[in-house]
């Protein structure tokens, strides 16, 4: 179950539209964030999600959460879905000048409009069900892996804008109906099929498919993509655990990003998931380590991508998922537009 359509899908051209920035970046006297959830909500927009990520690196230089000075302006991810027109509104918002880049990607919510032998679904949950037990999320990253999914994760939101309606987390409370997201990646036939059951069964707020234009595990070349994007969007699937120097996989992908000079990264941390079929690993109570996995994204321009593809396939581990795909990216300009 989708959400309500009000013209035919085929005619909808959904877009989505992704913005990073900092915790702190502020537009006048409010936060930037803020004003772009308060913009998708009085645009009617259908899906937004607001997600903190744990560390990264742009013009604003280094931000982590593992030390507390540099733990106040962490990187967020603010992610839009609906028609062309609200996303080319939310496009325009002054609240984007305080913002790093921009994307917006071709999306669909149907097999019949999206192509591709590989593919990557990102179901749209709230955090708990109607009886606040078990979060949605679990249940859906174990279908797609029983269904064959290369990799899957789970990301909470901390806000959100669901059928212009805005859900915002609060510090005391569940936040049941804050959305959050499920990605996974694999084979057409597989995803598809996933996408029926996860419709049917879990009722999301919603589901859509991305062309995945190349996609690659360890020891296997990566295709090439094509596209008119200008930019290319590099996404890394870690599994928890350490790598080189026993550092954590995603600072050994960081560091390999910054020498190339990459212009920026981001690092989300998933609350569960899972690679190649294996076990279900993410956040458990009465573990003083956290076990969870990881998603690295940059967008880099078209003479670092092939580099940054090479270099973070030489990541030891034999779980790891690459994935890259081509996307036209928008940088501010002093007026608050996009070029």
């Amino acid at each position: 179950m989708g959400l309500p359509q009000t013209e035919p899908a085929a005619r909808r051209r959904l877009r989505a539209l992704t913005v990073y920035l900092r915790e702190r970046a502020s537009c006048g006297r409010r936060l930037a964030a803020e004003g772009l959830l308060e913009r998708a909500a009085a645009h009617g927009v259908e899906r937004a999600v607001l997600l903190r990520g744990v560390e990264g690196y742009g013009h604003h230089g280094l931000e982590t959460d593992r030390l507390l000075s540099l733990s106040e302006d962490l990187p967020l991810v603010f992610l839009a879905v609906d028609g062309e027109e609200r996303v080319a509104a939310l496009l325009k918002a002054p609240e984007l000048a305080s913002c790093g880049l921009a994307t917006v990607e071709q999306i669909a919510e149907t097999a019949a409009e999206q192509q591709g032998e590989q593919l990557k679904l990102t179901v749209w949950l709230p955090r708990y069900g109607a009886t606040g037990s078990r979060p949605p999320a679990v249940a859906a990253l174990r279908l797609l892996r029983d269904a064959g999914a290369r990799t899957g994760m789970g990301f909470l939101g901390v806000d959100g804008v669901i059928e212009g309606s805005r859900r915002r987390a609060r510090l005391i409370g569940r936040n049941r109906q804050v959305p959050g997201l499920v990605v996974g990646v694999g084979e057409r036939k597989v995803i598809l099929a996933a996408q029926d059951r996860l419709n049917r069964e879990l009722a999301p707020y919603g589901s859509t498919l991305e062309r995945v234009s190349g996609l690659a595990e360890p020891d296997q070349a990566v295709l090439l993509p094509e596209g008119r994007g200008d930019h290319w969007k590099i996404s890394l699937y870690l599994p928890a655990g350490s790598g080189e120097r026993h550092r954590p996989l995603y600072l050994s992908a960081l560091e390999r990003l910054r020498e190339l000079g990459a212009p920026g990264a981001t690092v989300l941390r998933g609350t569960f998931g899972f690679f190649k079929g294996q076990r279900l690993e993410g956040e458990r109570l009465l573990r003083l380590r956290r076990e969870t996995p990881y998603l690295v994204t940059a967008i880099l321009p078209p003479e670092l991508g092939p580099k940054a593809v090479e270099r973070l396939g030489e990541l030891p581990g034999e779980e790891r998922v690459l994935t890259v795909e081509r996307v036209p990216a928008y940088l501010p300009l002093a007026n608050g537009e996009r070029r």
